[in-house]
C-alpha cells in the first residue's frame, strides 16, 4: 500500500468566471464559467486500480493487474433544467501500467512506485483518445 499526501484546493475569482478544482494527485481542472449555467473545465485524472485474475492462475500462484494511467481532458457541462446537467468530456488516455504481477503462493507484496520487481506478464496498450456523454443530477 502506498501512502500519498492529497491536497485539496478550491478557488473562484472574484467576477466568478475562472477558478480551479483541485485534488492533488487525483485530478485538477481549471474551469471557466460562460454563465451561471454553462462552464468548460481542463485538466487531468489520474486513476489506478488492481484487479486479482486467479482463473489464468498457474499452480499455487495467482495474478494481479496494476492499471495506471493519466487522462488530460475538456469537459463542457450545460444545465438542462433544475437539478440536471448535460455534460460532454474528451480527452487522451496515457496507459501508465496495465500489467500484471505474479504472486507466488498467492502472497501480495509491494511493489510501490519504483519497485524493480519483473512482472508475471506485460502488455502493450496504446493511448486513445475518449469521449464520454452523460447527464447529472446536482443538488445543492
Amino acid at each position: 500500500m502506498n501512502y500519498i499526501p492529497v491536497v485539496m484546493y478550491d478557488w473562484t475569482s472574484p467576477d466568478r468566471k475562472w477558478g480551479t478544482e483541485i485534488l492533488f494527485p487525483a485530478r485538477a481542472s481549471g474551469r471557466y464559467n460562460f454563465s451561471k449555467t454553462s462552464l468548460l473545465l481542463f485538466g487531468f485524472e489520474l486513476e489506478g486500480q488492481s484487479y486479482r485474475i486467479d482463473d489464468f492462475s498457474r499452480g499455487n500462484n495467482s495474478f494481479e493487474i496494476r492499471r495506471g494511467e493519466l487522462r488530460p481532458r475538456l469537459e463542457y457541462q450545460k444545465q438542462i433544467t433544475g437539478p440536471f446537467w448535460f455534460n460532454m468530456q474528451a480527452g487522451y488516455r496515457i496507459d501508465w501500467s496495465f500489467d500484471a504481477d505474479e504472486l507466488d503462493g498467492g502472497r501480495e507484496f509491494f511493489r510501490g512506485f519504483f519497485g524493480s520487481q519483473e512482472f508475471g506478464m506485460r502488455n502493450n496498450l496504446g493511448n486513445p483518445l475518449y469521449f464520454n456523454v452523460g447527464i447529472s443530477f446536482v443538488t445543492l
